[in-house]
């Protein structure tokens, strides 16, 4: 089965639900790129893990944090199908599907990214 076939509709939006072996790689609530092989999840990670620098502008934390994890999302892409999602209660929400090199999945990053630093350090 592949990440799309596993896409269901919930109440409040698309959703995948982990299967039992999966939850072992579930590390917590937030917004994650979500490595799958084969359909299968087998990595996260979280997109806030980069926390704020004492004195460092706030645009600057955003522009690091957002070229870390385009690093990140290349390494994973090597072995991985990447997905942005969030993570909720043994779900992954709002999947959407993202490339290194796509000027739209950059920008999806960076957006949530910054939404997500602003509600952690404002």
């Amino acid at each position: 089965m592949t990440v799309k076939e596993r896409i269901t509709e919930a109440p409040a939006c698309e959703v995948i639900d982990l299967s039992e072996s999966e939850k072992d790689v579930y590390s917590g609530a937030g917004w994650h790129l979500a490595g799958f092989r084969d359909g299968k999840l087998s990595q996260l990670h979280e997109v806030e893990d980069y926390p704020y620098v004492d004195g460092e502008e706030f645009d600057a934390t955003v522009d690091r944090a957002t070229r870390l994890t385009n690093e990140k999302l290349a390494e994973m892409a090597k072995e991985h199908d990447v997905w942005l999602v969030m993570c909720s209660c043994y779900q992954l929400c709002e999947p959407e599907e993202v490339k290194p090199n796509d000027a739209v999945s950059i920008a999806r990053l960076a957006r949530v990214i910054g939404e997500t630093l602003h509600s952690l350090y404002s």
